[in-house]
């Protein structure tokens, strides 16, 4: 829930979305560190044992988390969806964070149905985005590799894409006024 107060803006779900992302980032840390400190003379492949299938969930999940955070704000103050994924930080491919965030989010919740034929349409506009940002369609861990290429400071973790995230939000109370 969003109110405001005296011109100020006080965002609830920033609270909600840094308490998320701080539980997800965590797990991606601790899995990060399990991988680099992988015995690989007792067991070569650390793949094999599921470990980067679990970095990706986790960024799928962080990426709805996230994609749930952009809907909020954008709902709350009535902004039309397409004009508010225009909106807010770029990054260098030329989409927004919001929209590479919002992609995110729905290959993490439909990607699967793809395999069934359904939203040919959408599948192929993630797909495009994806690979505007060097992700391609057959890369094994696509949303790990993708947190990674827009986190300023190119790690796995969420965290450092809540400041993007306030400056779209600012972006979108400053357009509703």
């Amino acid at each position: 829930m969003q109110l405001k107060s005296e011109s100020v803006l006080f965002c609830l779900e920033i609270n909600t979305l840094l308490q998320l992302i701080d539980v997800l980032d965590v797990q991606l840390k601790k899995v990060d560190e399990e991988i680099k400190n992988w015995d690989i003379q007792k067991y070569p492949d650390p793949d094999s044992y599921g470990m980067f299938d679990l970095t990706d969930g986790l960024a799928g999940m962080g990426f709805v988390t996230c994609q749930w955070y952009l809907t909020s704000t954008y709902g709350w103050y009535k902004i039309d969806k397409p004009l508010a994924l225009k909106l807010g930080p770029k990054h260098p491919s030329g989409l927004t964070i919001a929209e590479i965030i919002n992609h995110a989010g729905n290959y993490w919740k439909h990607h699967d149905e793809w395999l069934t034929g359904k939203n040919k349409k959408d599948s192929e506009r993630i797909i495009e985005a994806f690979a505007k940002l060097g992700i391609e369609r057959e890369d094994d861990y696509p949303l790990t590799n993708l947190l990674v290429e827009i986190n300023p400071k190119r790690e796995m973790q969420f965290a450092p894409l809540i400041p993007l995230l306030e400056e779209w939000g600012k972006e979108i109370s400053n357009r509703a006024k």
